[in-house]
């Protein structure tokens, strides 16, 4: 049956509601199904007893409710201890925090590019990102940090795992020192804003050169003219920059070079030496663009391998050869340019062996005459010999220096 005054279900036998302590009669609670007839209801008589049983229901509820409390009240003590013995769950550390500690510290400059191909300017934190904060059991917090560094000349990407370990309450210390911060970079990685500045090397000075955004790179020509007596040279070389962990970088030098000759045709004589025997040494015919030309020659004179059984005699010979010029990087000493300008010439002889080669350097003496040096020659000669008249072919071989007439 039902409570009449507050509907709660009651035992069939219940002569009082357990809820609200009101007495029943007969009919006063109705069962389970039975449709509720209003009816009077009498008030009820005072016994005591109802008084007494109400008496103990809400007393009963005062001590559920104030058990809950109590509850609650141990939970939030328990909380706010740990909560002030951690800072929280993340030891009192925040964005801001960690980003104080960062450009104090300044870790990014041990990995920022170098200054050889720009011009000096500071970085500054442009972007600053933490996440993945976590305490550690033993009481010191990982993290992960993200920054943007940017100076003049470039952008720096930066991801670091970060370590705080904070300081006990009793260590010295100031008042915005509450821990050590240890940032390990993880990666990096540089963008440039602009070309390079300077390169002093390569005339790059001024505005410095401009960035190609496409493919991050910039580029310079530089071209340089060397004048000799017997050419022009133009060296043009493109230089092509990259960028790096450590900055700019030359990344790749093309070198093209034009040689213009010239001058070289005319009579050439020796001063001293074995080429003193050249009675005639002609350049004709040079081609400025390919370096050929055409030698003339005559070689005459004494033997000097005269001896007992071996009379002295005259002995000659000439011919023509054909010149080409090859300037190379060798060794010997070159021109101001880095070269070295050779040539060998193949050709006949109408003596001996009827062969003729030579080779050699065009050259700028020091007292500024123009000349060729000869290291190497081989013309075949006649030479008798012998007292039966014996014909014997030989090599003349001199070298040494011709100088323009």
């Amino acid at each position: 049956m039902f409570c009449p005054q507050c509907g709660n279900q009651l035992e069939d036998d219940a002569s009082f509601c357990g809820k609200c302590g009101a007495q029943l009669g007969g009919g006063a609670a109705q069962k389970k199904g039975t449709p509720s007839v209003a009816s009077a209801v009498p008030a009820p008589v005072d016994t005591g007893t109802g008084a007494a049983a109400a008496g103990v229901m809400k007393a009963h509820g005062k001590l559920i409710v104030a058990g809950v409390v109590a509850l609650v009240v141990v939970v939030a003590v328990i909380a706010g201890v740990v909560s002030m013995l951690t800072g929280g769950s993340t030891l009192g550390q925040t964005t801001d925090t960690v980003r104080h500690a960062f450009e104090i510290q300044q870790p990014y400059l041990a990995e920022t590019p170098s200054g050889d191909y720009t011009n000096d300017s500071p970085y500054s934190v442009t972007s600053f990102e933490v996440t993945d904060m976590k305490v550690q059991n033993d009481g010191w917090l990982t993290a992960q940090v993200k920054a943007v560094v940017e100076n003049d000349s470039f952008s720096v990407a930066l991801t670091y795992g970060m370590d705080y370990y904070p300081y006990p309450d009793t260590a010295y210390r100031s008042p915005d020192q509450t821990g050590e911060y240890v940032f390990e970079l993880m990666s990096s990685s540089v963008m440039p804003k602009k070309g390079i500045d300077k390169d002093e090397a390569n005339g790059v000075a001024g505005e410095g050169l401009e960035l190609n955004a496409e493919t991050g790179t910039c580029q310079t020509t530089v071209d340089k003219t060397y004048q000799f007596w017997f050419a022009d040279a133009v060296s043009s070389k493109t230089v092509t920059y990259a960028v790096g962990d450590s900055g700019w970088y030359i990344e790749n030098e093309d070198t093209a070079r034009k040689v213009t000759y010239k001058d070289l045709d005319g009579e050439y004589r020796a001063k001293t030496g074995d080429l003193t025997k050249l009675a005639q040494f002609t350049i004709s015919g040079l081609n400025a663009e390919t370096g050929t030309f055409t030698i003339t020659y005559k070689v005459n004179g004494w033997s000097d391998e005269a001896s007992w059984g071996t009379p002295d005699s005259y002995s000659e010979a000439s011919g023509t050869l054909t010149a080409a010029i090859e300037p190379t990087t060798s060794d010997y000493e070159g021109q101001s340019d880095g070269y070295s300008y050779y040539f060998e010439a193949q050709g006949d002889s109408d003596h001996g062996s009827r062969q003729a080669s030579l080779s050699g350097y065009l050259i700028q003496s020091d007292d500024g005459s123009k000349a060729i040096e000869i290291d190497s020659m081989s013309i075949g000669q006649d030479e008798t010999s012998g007292w039966n008249g014996e014909v014997t072919s030989t090599v003349f071989d001199g070298t040494g220096t011709l100088y323009k007439q």
